[in-house]
């Protein structure tokens, strides 16, 4: 593959979207993390004009937005071992799902969005808007008397957690220097792998100890620190901040945004209400939202083509197809889809198996996904660390997915006796380790084969399609369970099935009942293994169009890159001004400035 020579536009603003939700365990490496941290974005003021952040600024503003980093990434995965109790108290153990999916689906839809109105409302504004929308909402979703009520303050809820990781990466990256850059990686690496990791453990020690409500209640408190320490550290007129300007709502794509959610909430949608009602595959509220579903990621390409075509720098696309032109940028992305849907629909579905087939509480749960979440974690450095200078991501990609799916695979034999069978530990660290590898030789790979002015919109493509993968497999294993729960166990009244979610005790139930609830239930999560092999096994084909063609060692095509970014950083400042300038002569905004 050729060297990039390509000078990136200096007015396009990009979004970064993550991998969050319960995906989030996922702990990049150093080298993984500075990659994505610089993938933001540049600065618009050249070197010249940069002012050194002081250091205690710099070490107290990292610190609060670590914090807020911390808690977005914790708040995608503490419901997975308290979705149960919720789903018991409230009646209901398939519409509860919504409450993850909500988060996870306002977090991928509305990171776009966020960076949009931080280059119009400038990085301070926007980011305590973010912050207060975590803020309250926790509060609400705590204070929430129906599951209508939850899910819609989980919603908004994750709105704010989009904003807290999306405008942290692009505050860093600006008030950073080469020399913290390195500090930068290794911290967004840290909050990443310890919200992962806590999110479940803590969920399930709160939830079992206290009211679940209470894993939303501490939110605040410790918002209220990040919160502090990020108004008094934060640099005005420091480092490369980018101030507000409004002429960037005309760069906005509005209609790519409005359509990115549309096609991911509908099939959501669809799967969801399937879970919900019976026979409802047929019916109009089914059908409807999958073909709009469709029709919406039709449209969002059709778009993307046309803008990007006819219009070329009037807008910053949410979705640029010619990405796509690329094979082993295509096979990756495709291949993060999947198998973030196998992870996912294991995240949730073993500690469910936990408290429903086994009978333990949601403690138990938590740590039985210790190994999941830390070989996660070890996947992910190993996915940096086995191609130091030779570029041997496609292949990591390839074991990673074949290693998954024999994960989930042998998580199907799992029996359903009432004790814990310790297989179930060993089979999660084959299913982590090998999502680990795959997720951060994927985020790797998105940033080498894009271009610079791409680099941004590039790994949030591919961490959006992990993420709605993920989405897509919780409302899949949802609906697969209610079908089973609904149809094999309706000679059980729901009294007594919610006596027994809520107290993981027996209850009323016969010997021969009790066998019967653990029987479907185990059945209903072999069948979700099965198809999280299934999927991730397909992910192990999209692999295999993933090799690498470029004879070019590694390391220089990465320096290369780097070098041609500084080399264009004073340019770009001059050109960003020249741009701002034009922008704010247009009156009535029917005339955009022309891409410098």
């Amino acid at each position: 593959m050729p060297l990039i020579t390509e000078k990136p536009s200096s007015t396009q603003a990009h979004g970064t979207i993550r991998s969050v939700g319960p995906a989030s365990s996922i702990t990049p490496s150093r080298e993984t993390t500075t990659m994505q941290t610089s993938a933001v974005a540049e600065p618009v003021r050249g070197p010249a004009e940069v002012k050194a952040v002081p250091a205690w600024r710099f070490a107290c503003l990292s610190f609060g937005l670590g914090i807020g980093l911390f808690m977005s990434f914790m708040d995608g995965s503490i419901t997975s071992t308290a979705i149960y109790s919720i789903g018991a108290e409230f009646g209901s153990m398939t519409k509860i799902t919504w409450i993850a999916l909500a988060y996870t689906l306002a977090d991928v839809g509305l990171a776009i969005v966020f960076t949009s109105l931080a280059n119009i409302l400038g990085r301070f504004n926007t980011y305590l808007v973010a912050q207060f929308m975590f803020f309250a909402f926790s509060f609400g979703s705590g204070f929430a008397q129906t599951e209508d009520q939850l899910i819609i303050c989980r919603t908004f809820q994750g709105i704010g957690g989009s904003g807290l990781y999306t405008i942290a990466l692009i505050i860093w990256q600006e008030v950073s220097t080469l020399q913290t850059r390195k500090f930068i990686g290794g911290a967004i690496g840290m909050c990443i792998a310890s919200g992962g990791v806590m999110g479940p453990i803590l969920g399930g020690i709160i939830t079992q100890n206290a009211s679940w409500r209470w894993i939303f209640w501490i939110n605040p408190p410790i918002m209220v620190l990040s919160t502090t320490l990020f108004i008094v550290a934060y640099p005005h007129g420091c480092g490369r901040l980018r101030p507000a300007s409004f002429a960037s709502v005309y760069k906005v794509d509005w209609l790519g945004t409005l359509l990115l959610i549309g096609g991911c909430v509908l099939p959501c949608f669809a799967l969801m209400h399937a879970a919900e009602v019976p026979g409802s595959w047929n019916t109009g509220s089914f059908i409807g939202s999958m073909v709009g579903g469709l029709v919406s990621w039709i449209l969002l390409v059709v778009w993307g083509v046309y803008h990007t075509t006819k219009m070329p720098g009037r807008l910053d696309p949410a979705f640029p197809p010619h990405l796509f032109r690329n094979r082993r940028y295509a096979a990756t992305t495709a291949g993060s889809l999947l198998i973030g849907l196998g992870y996912v629909a294991c995240l949730f579905s073993i500690p469910l198996r936990v408290q429903t087939v086994h009978g333990k509480g949601p403690l138990i749960a938590g740590l039985t996904l210790l190994p999941l979440l830390c070989c996660s974690a070890v996947g992910s450095i190993m996915g940096s660390v086995l191609s130091p200078t030779k570029d041997r991501f496609g292949p990591t990609i390839m074991v990673g997915s074949a290693i998954m799916a024999l994960g989930t695979g042998l998580l199907a034999i799992l029996d359903d006796s009432a004790a814990i069978d310790p297989k179930i530990y060993g089979f999660q660290c084959l299913v982590g380790f090998g999502f680990g590898m795959t997720a951060s030789a994927s985020t790797l790979v998105a940033n080498i084969e894009s271009k610079m002015k791409d680099h941004a919109v590039a790994q949030g493509i591919t961490a959006a399609a992990r993420v709605f993968g993920g989405a897509v497999g919780l409302a899949a294993s949802t609906m697969i369970r209610g079908d089973d729960v609904r149809t094999k166990l309706s000679s059980i009244s729901s009294a007594a099935l919610q006596h027994l979610h809520l107290s993981y005790k027996n209850g009323d139930l016969t010997e021969e009942q009790i066998l019967l609830v653990r029987k479907v239930y185990s059945d209903s999560y072999s069948k979700i293994f099965i198809m999280a092999a299934g999927i991730a096994a397909a992910g192990f084909l999209c692999s295999l169009f993933a090799w690498n063609d470029s004879t070019e060692p590694l390391g220089d095509r990465l320096l290369h890159k780097a070098e041609l970014q500084e080399a264009w950083a004073s340019e770009d400042a001059a050109a960003e001004k020249v741009s701002e300038k034009s922008s704010e002569d247009v009156s009535d905004g029917s005339v955009l400035p022309s891409k410098v």
